[in-house]
């Protein structure tokens, strides 16, 4: 069997057994050089890939102004742009509750961040590593809530609130239904309040 065969088969699915045979005949006859060099496009893709580029960056620049350095933001649908788009703190998202296996101090934290949305979101909804997801798709209510529990300052959704926001952002497909808008969370601390 040829390198060719082999990787012909995996699309297909071919059972382990024969898979396995391909491989060996596929690495026993090839060099050693042409497997690793067949390799390398793939891998310099991989590692130069950006899920951010530098127009997505700078598209957010007039936003970043908006949100004081310190302040954290909940943004449910895409807890990593919080930190590559906008350049500030994530308040609270299923990405950083991983850590905490690693710290007792972090588990509390993020435990009580998780506590302090209860109104809006169930806590165990951050703490469930389960699913592959990493953003979370809240309803309006829910967005509106977890703003007035006043745990974060901002809250960055697509999601219109019935409020001004501070700032929008236009979505990269143009729909005005789907622009990004960066709301002031009330400071009040109780649930059920409405944006400021």
């Amino acid at each position: 069997m040829s390198w060719t065969n082999f990787v012909a088969c995996l699309p297909r699915r071919c059972d382990a057994r024969k898979q396995q045979q391909h491989a060996q005949d596929a690495f026993s006859k090839a060099s050693p050089g042409a497997g690793w060099a067949a390799l390398i496009p793939q891998t310099l893709h991989s590692w130069t890939a950006r899920e951010f580029t530098s127009q997505d960056i700078a598209q957010f620049a007039d936003l970043r102004g908006h949100i004081p350095q310190r302040s954290e933001v909940f943004w449910p649908e895409s807890p990593v742009a919080v930190w590559m788009l906008l350049d500030r703190p994530s308040y609270l998202s299923v990405i950083q509750t991983s850590g905490i296996v690693f710290s007792r101090g972090s588990a509390l934290e993020l435990k009580r961040r998780a506590d302090a949305l209860k109104f809006a979101v169930d806590p165990s909804s951050f703490m469930n590593w389960s699913s592959a997801r990493t953003g979370m798709t809240l309803s309006q209510q829910q967005l509106k809530n977890a703003c007035g529990t006043g745990a974060f300052d901002y809250l960055m959704s697509n999601a219109d609130l019935g409020a001004d926001p501070v700032a929008t952002v236009p979505a990269a497909s143009g729909a005005a239904s789907r622009k990004l808008r960066l709301y002031r969370c009330a400071a009040a601390g109780r649930p059920g309040i409405s944006l400021e």
